[in-house]
């Protein structure tokens, strides 16, 4: 490719897989087209400022004070938030699977209009909706889990046309008061987030070797959000000598136990995949069920306290408030409670049972 051959990229290779981020990948494609087109001619193509650049602007930054400001963001943090009892692997246990559901066109509109009505994003929403379900499945009100971040600083010219690996791993801090109204939730995680915006290109072991105490999750959240024209791709490879481009697929795998992908644009997708061993198929299918659910209960009332957002759906709150709550069957006997209460009031029917402000 033109841009490959220019020599100013130092992409990264291993066993013979060039190393790039899901934004490049649709440059390089274009790029390609192009140069089919023109039989190699790559003085058809925009000059394209080179991945040294992005390289020296991160020389000139002050990764001290961006570690700081990350060790302030996650300050008094020293309680790992894990879904599966297991931090990130860093050996990959196979390939992932994955379980996945289409919210729709109407769910993902009103989703949207929220997150405007809020003045956040729907990135926000997601993540908000992923720290209720991690707080509740680890019975933890101040949680962590990761996001997968574009890591191309706005503040560097043509950034969003360059070719390389800026895609990074960061913690994301959800803190919950239940008495908040989930307003007052998604709104504070918008501020605290933006807050780091100009952190965004430290990496995460340097961020873990700072905080003291480090700072561990096995649960990921990515939002891809890089434009993939397909159907434009689709037409500018039609006029050239009749080439067809049937489809576009990303396929990949995950380091992370469980990782939570939202895909899309009108119509959002959401995919859960979870490495083998992690959790089951019925267990990812649950999680995914219950963050739609919370997604759901934002959106018909975002004034309702985060504490009453519910995971459970009707099956399941049937199955703890009549299964196993079921008090119908009579217990009876010296080793029951009741039997040992019995007892208890036989040897002593005179004796204090229960003393309350003096009383």
């Amino acid at each position: 490719l033109a841009r490959l051959a220019e020599g100013d990229y130092r992409l990264i290779v291993m066993h013979h897989h060039i190393v790039l981020d899901g934004w490049s990948m649709p440059l390089l494609l274009q790029d390609m087209l192009v140069l089919y087109a023109t039989r190699g001619d790559s003085s058809v193509l925009p000059r394209q400022r080179p991945y040294r650049t992005y390289l020296e602007w991160l020389t000139g930054q002050d990764k001290d004070a961006s570690l700081s400001a990350w060790a302030n963001a996650l300050a008094g943090l020293d309680e790992p938030a894990l879904l599966t009892g297991r931090a990130q692997e860093t050996v990959i246990e196979g390939r992932s699977n994955s379980v996945s559901v289409d919210l729709g066109a109407d769910r993902t509109a009103r989703l949207g209009e929220l997150a405007g009505r809020l003045g956040v994003t729907v990135n926000t929403l997601m993540q908000s909706a992923w720290g209720v379900l991690v707080s509740r499945l680890t019975g933890q009100d101040d949680v962590v889990f990761g996001a997968t971040v574009s890591g191309r600083p706005p503040q560097l010219d043509g950034v969003e046309s360059m070719v390389g690996l800026f895609i990074n791993t960061l913690p994301v801090r959800v803190r919950l008061n239940r008495a908040d109204t989930v307003e007052q939730t998604v709104t504070r995680v918008q501020s605290e987030q933006a807050s780091l915006l100009d952190h965004h290109y430290v990496g995460l072991s340097e961020i873990q070797r700072r905080v003291a105490g480090g700072v561990r999750f096995d649960s990921l959240v990515v939002f891809e959000s890089y434009p993939v024209d397909a159907e434009g791709l689709a037409a500018q490879a039609a006029a050239i000598d009749g080439m067809g481009l049937e489809s576009l697929e990303m396929d990949d795998t995950t380091t992370y136990p469980i990782t939570l992908m939202i895909m899309g644009s009108s119509s959002l997708e959401l995919r859960l995949k979870y490495l083998p061993g992690s959790v089951d198929p019925a267990g990812a299918q649950t999680i995914l069920d219950r963050v739609v659910r919370v997604l759901d209960q934002f959106v018909a009332d975002p004034a309702v306290p985060v504490g009453e957002v519910d995971l459970l759906d009707e099956v399941e709150r049937s199955r703890v408030l009549e299964v196993w709550n079921d008090t119908a069957r009579v217990v009876d006997g010296p080793g029951s409670l009741p039997g040992v209460f019995v007892e208890q009031v036989r040897r002593s029917p005179d004796a204090v049972a229960v003393v309350f402000e003096g009383e």
